[in-house]
């Protein structure tokens, strides 16, 4: 059986991520993906834009939440 790894992967959390960590784990899950690494952005240059999205909208984001919802939910989904 191989065995992937994945050691760049954005969740959510980042301007650029399309899917939840949940999401990820259990797609790894089904590919034999045996790890995943995140690699969220923290960005706060509002000068560039990262996908046609200013990223002052990331600014607006970690303004507003806390960044321990981050490391919980790492926490949650770590197996």
């Amino acid at each position: 059986m191989n065995e992937f790894v994945d050691m760049h992967v954005h969740s959510k959390f980042s301007i650029d991520g399309m899917s939840t960590m949940e999401d990820y784990c259990l797609i790894a899950g089904k590919t034999g993906t045996r790890v995943i690494c995140f690699t969220e952005h923290v960005d706060f240059n509002s000068a560039e834009k990262n996908l046609s999205i200013v990223k002052s909208k990331l600014m607006a984001f970690y303004a507003n939440s806390d960044i321990t919802e981050l490391a919980a939910r790492i926490d949650s989904v770590r197996q």
